[in-house]
């Protein structure tokens, strides 16, 4: 919970040397007590945005503030965040027939090197929600509800089909803003590890900051509960 306002002010990200921005002239502000998720395309700058306000990348151009005072590094994430609940990673042996093991997960995959120091350098506890679970939990069956053109049908349309996509985000999310609801729960404390490839591990320990979730129902019955979600966000067709 953030004890004073964030401010993102005009803030433009380049990778390296890439003339191109991932964020160009960014602006955003979150009050105490609000909640607030990043949704997008894939590419289209979430994560590069939640590192910024993490203080793990600087802006090229543009400040970050926490009240009126600028911060950057770990201050900032420090300052503001009090657990992070994540989608990254892969805790069961279980696997789609021909998928190589163990499975390195799609985010961590991208950049190992951002992963790990995440991992090892996060300051509060933190909840994983692998990719075994999200796998489970497929959404977007009832969106032809929805009228044609409605952003979320047309997201699903174009990223996944008729027998809708697995729902790795959206679990993350339900559980991050809903940590006490009947869908999902964490499992004991321990410690997740990553080796260089990016494969992920949990090992149960007495005081470890790391939980990993799980399901607490069957998979349709978090299903319906999130399309159920999903419909209320727009106008159904009768």
């Amino acid at each position: 919970v953030l004890p004073k306002q964030l401010r993102v002010e005009e803030v433009s990200f380049s990778y390296g040397d890439s003339p191109r921005k991932i964020l160009d002239s960014a602006s955003l502000t979150v009050r105490p007590g609000e909640k607030v998720a990043s949704v997008g395309l894939n590419g289209a700058g979430k994560t590069t945005l939640l590192k910024l306000m993490c203080g793990l990348l600087t802006p090229t151009e543009g400040k970050i503030f926490v009240g009126e005072a600028p911060l950057d590094g770990e201050t900032l994430s420090a300052r503001k965040c009090a657990r992070l609940t994540l989608m990254a990673g892969c805790f069961e042996l279980a696997a789609a027939p021909g998928m190589k093991l163990p499975h390195v997960e799609w985010n961590v995959e991208m950049d190992v090197a951002a992963a790990r120091t995440v991992l090892e350098r996060w300051h509060t506890g933190m909840v994983w929600c692998g990719w075994e679970l999200g796998a489970q939990v497929i959404t977007g069956r009832t969106l032809p509800m929805l009228p044609a053109g409605h952003p979320v049908r047309r997201a699903y349309e174009l990223h996944g089909s008729a027998a809708g996509r697995p729902s790795w985000d959206l679990l993350t999310v339900q559980h991050a803003c809903c940590p006490d609801c009947e869908l999902t729960s964490e499992g004991e404390a321990g410690t997740v590890t990553m080796d260089g490839e990016g494969a992920t591990s949990f090992r149960a320990n007495e005081g470890g900051a790391h939980r990993v979730l799980r399901l607490k129902c069957a998979p349709e019955r978090i299903a319906e509960e999130l399309d159920g979600w999903l419909l209320r966000g727009g106008r159904a067709r009768a």
